[in-house]
């Protein structure tokens, strides 16, 4: 038996313009994914689902996980029948906290010390690719990188190389409120959606990501410079983006406006948009229970956490 850990994550800024190369940042969480694996006698292998995870999100079964799994199992040449038991404290969302990307570095962590393949985190990282590519068909890379590594970083991609990552220190804890909208979104349609927008409006999406990129720098120097107001301002600046990019919807805006409304220094969706996650940055302890408090009197489901 052996076990393996990793992290939740949430961007911060660049949902969707990651995906066309430009740069995006991004957080680990404080919460942890761990996983499970031991042998057995005889196939078929064998899921335990022991996570935590936002309403409406159903119990995961070998017939929903088996084929990012076996792609690992495959990419690690590994014909060993296993039960694989998924735990720990991050909780499993649809999309927007990295909880697919978490899950499958834990399994390669898990596996690479229970068959003693001695993994480097580099290997570690390319292995839970490998699954999120049957998961969310061409990602970015973003979420598993940030569930290997920890941290907060510039991340960039590089579709015929390694991928950029900078790491940005943060002088103190960063206080953030995780907010579940209730609406379900489906990451492959909301990517492909982006992409036709792009080939049928080149011009407005162009300008987008101009915009985006004067964006992205101002908010890599607020971050190193700990001004967590500027960074918060960038956050509302970049959730105008992503509302003219078509991927917000009505209930996302509604949990914006209360966040700030609340006292949060910025707000914006996180992840795949049109339903899923949004987060609020707060200045402190007080603030971030009086954002948290707020969201839960109008309904909703939230996770107080650091990055």
């Amino acid at each position: 038996m052996s076990a393996g850990y990793s992290f939740g994550k949430i961007i911060l800024f660049g949902e969707h313009f990651v995906v066309y190369g430009l740069p995006a940042i991004v957080s680990a969480i404080n919460k942890q994914a761990e996983i499970v694996v031991e042998r057995k006698k005889e196939f078929p292998h064998e899921l335990i689902d022991a996570t935590k995870r936002f309403r409406g999100v159903p119990i995961l079964t070998w017939q929903i996980c088996h084929k990012p799994i076996e792609a690992v199992l495959k990419h690690l040449n590994i014909a060993t029948p296993l039960r694989i038991t998924l735990g720990g404290d991050l909780p499993i969302a649809n999309s927007g906290i990295g909880s697919s990307a978490a899950h499958l570095v834990g399994l390669a962590r898990a596996l690479s010390e229970e068959f003693g393949l001695k993994l480097s985190d580099e290997q570690v990282n390319q292995t839970a690719f490998i699954g999120e590519k049957e998961i969310h068909g061409t990602p970015s890379g973003i979420d598993n990188t940030a569930a290997t590594y920890g941290g907060l970083f510039l991340f960039k991609r590089n579709s015929s190389g390694k991928n950029l990552i900078k790491p940005i220190e943060s002088r103190k804890p960063i206080l953030i409120v995780i907010v579940e909208s209730g609406v379900d979104t489906n990451t492959k349609q909301v990517v492909r959606a982006v992409r036709e927008l792009k080939e049928k409006e080149p011009e407005k999406v162009g300008d987008l990501f101009n915009r985006y990129e004067s964006l992205i720098q101002q908010a890599h120097e607020a971050l190193e410079k700990n001004d967590l107001v500027l960074a918060g301002n960038l956050m509302n600046e970049n959730h105008k983006l992503l509302q003219e990019l078509t991927v917000s919807c009505p209930e996302l805006d509604r949990m914006v406006e209360i966040a700030r409304n609340a006292g949060a220094l910025g707000a914006k969706l996180t992840g795949t948009g049109r339903g899923g996650l949004m987060v609020a940055l707060t200045s402190g302890k007080d603030v971030q229970e009086k954002v948290a408090d707020a969201l839960l009197d109008a309904g909703y489901e939230v996770l107080v956490t650091s990055i």
